[in-house]
């Protein structure tokens, strides 16, 4: 092996939901997903082992999307109604 490991990442821009945990005042959040070609421990692998069984995915850090504006959206949105 020549020390390098590949690592598959999905960054996914989301907004608000009741309940979602994020601070006051977020207008959404960056949920970074990732992936690694590297040894993991028992406890790693059963997570990944039932996020495939679920086809689910691990997030592993959100970052949460303050909007300045007071339009509600988070940065980039370009969608509908703005």
């Amino acid at each position: 092996m020549d020390g390098t490991e590949d690592c598959c990442t999905l960054v996914c821009e989301v907004g608000r939901r009741a309940g979602d945990g994020l601070p006051e005042g977020a207008a959404g959040a960056v949920l970074l997903c990732c992936a690694a070609g590297q040894a993991i421990d028992a406890g790693e692998c059963a997570l990944i082992a039932r996020a495939k069984a679920e086809n689910a995915v691990i997030v592993a850090e959100i970052t949460p999307l303050f909007d300045a504006g007071g339009t509600g959206r988070g940065a980039g949105h370009d969608g509908p109604g703005r």
